[in-house]
């Protein structure tokens, strides 16, 4: 226990004054996602971010979630890949938050289903709580044909001006999923 309450004080000694909100990113991070249809996965994601000036950036991501299944026949493994690439804009609402607004192209594919090709609108708010951390809440919609708006809210504790922990969950319409990972700041 003693260790534990030792690590957990390093941690928190590590903290630094990442005040700045930095649109350049990189995360790593371990995805689980409950779907609508009672299905549960788990995988990996990485998706970075990149400041082209004070207002444009673009992102890009891959996403990739398993699910053990059981078929008649037997049983294995499914897997479902997200590819995601966007160009946003942001507004500095004060010194530590911001607004933004995303669009772009992404593209789903998976063992039980055809490759399919969508565009994503995408809306938010970051800020800085303090110097330690950032709060994020994000709006987006993919314009496929019965797609719902999904809501993401994520946390990230800052350990070094550029290195910090994060968690997140997001909720649509019968689907949820979380993730926890690591992200660097440039």
């Amino acid at each position: 226990m003693k260790a534990l309450i030792l690590a957990a004080a390093s941690l928190f000694s590590l903290s630094a004054s990442a005040a700045e909100l930095s649109f350049s990113t990189l995360e790593g991070s371990y995805v689980q996602a409950d779907l609508d249809c009672s299905t549960d996965c788990d995988g990996f994601g990485i998706e970075g971010s990149i400041s082209f000036d004070e207002t444009f950036y673009g992102t890009a991501g891959f996403q990739n979630i398993f699910q053990n299944i059981d078929v008649n026949f037997g049983s294995g493994d499914a897997d479902f890949s997200t590819l995601f690439l966007t160009g946003g804009a942001r507004h500095m609402i004060s010194e530590s938050s911001a607004i933004y607004g995303e669009l772009g192209f992404v593209r789903f594919d998976g063992d039980f289903s055809d490759e399919e090709t969508d565009a994503v609108a995408i809306a938010g708010i970051r800020g800085m709580f303090n110097p330690s951390f950032e709060g994020e809440a994000e709006l987006s919609r993919i314009f496929q044909s019965g797609a719902d708006v999904e809501l993401s809210l994520k946390g990230t504790f800052f350990f070094t001006d550029t290195v910090g922990g994060f968690a997140g969950v997001s909720a649509s319409d019968g689907d949820t999923g979380a993730k926890v990972g690591l992200r660097l700041n440039f």
